[in-house]
């Protein structure tokens, strides 16, 4: 046999094979083209999936969970307040433990419900400043950052409040008493109204302003309000004859 006739019979061979293989390429696209017009794209790629599935189930992976939740987040709090007690509530990752720290101690811990959402209900406030701040933790035990913390201050006393001048009860004469100066003292940090106008008060808690007066009696009432919305009031009159 010639080498040329042996080459003849391979490439016979050959091509045979090569329609052999596209006649079953084109079976297999006629049969997806089938599948997906009466079954849709999307469940085919579902039975892709699934085979695919099949066929790394015999591997064994062994998956953990290392990602740490979110940080939860509570809703606005008061920066003051003079009620004892605040309704802390917030959103964390539904399902995880909340914790709760107060003053920087962990006081109470909660889950996160379906929706995100926890609530402590009545927190009662220490004297003074309070800090609050929340941390995730899911059930693989990862442990979020902090959140956001918030500070509120608790005081229920009323400021304290002086006026120094003019006393109750003084008279003022003639048109050059006809203005009078009118001073007092508070705490730091206070507002104070006299008859319904904003006096400025310093940082020593000092006020000095001017008032002009109407004949006859002139009452004089002044109010000062902490950031916590205690209110202090003092009312004088004065007697003004031109």
């Amino acid at each position: 046999m010639t080498k040329r006739s042996q080459y003849s019979r391979l490439s016979r061979r050959q091509e045979k094979e090569n329609l052999r293989k596209a006649f079953i390429y084109i079976i297999l696209a006629i049969v997806l083209m089938g599948a997906t017009l009466f079954l849709g794209i999307p469940v085919i790629i579902r039975v892709a999936i699934f085979f695919t599935e099949i066929r790394g189930s015999s591997l064994p992976i062994e998956q953990t969970d290392t990602l740490a939740p979110s940080p939860p987040k509570i809703n606005t709090l008061p920066e003051a307040t003079k009620t004892a007690y605040i309704n802390l509530s917030g959103t964390g990752e539904a399902g995880s433990t909340i914790e709760i720290y107060f003053n920087d101690k962990n006081i109470i811990s909660i889950i996160s419900d379906n929706d995100s959402k926890f609530s402590t209900g009545k927190l009662r406030l220490e004297e003074g400043k309070n800090s609050i701040y929340a941390i995730a933790v899911d059930n693989k035990g990862n442990q979020s950052s902090s959140s956001e913390k918030h500070y509120v201050w608790y005081d229920e006393k009323p400021p304290e409040l002086d006026i120094t001048s003019p006393q109750d009860g003084d008279n003022f004469y003639g048109s050059q008493e006809k203005t009078i100066t009118i001073q007092g003292k508070t705490e730091p940090e206070v507002s104070v109204i006299l008859n319904d106008r904003i006096i400025i008060v310093n940082s020593a808690g000092e006020f000095s302003t001017t008032l002009s007066l109407n004949e006859g009696e002139n009452q004089i009432r002044v109010v000062a309000q902490d950031r916590a919305g205690n209110e202090t009031e003092k009312e004088i009159r004065v007697i003004y004859l031109p």
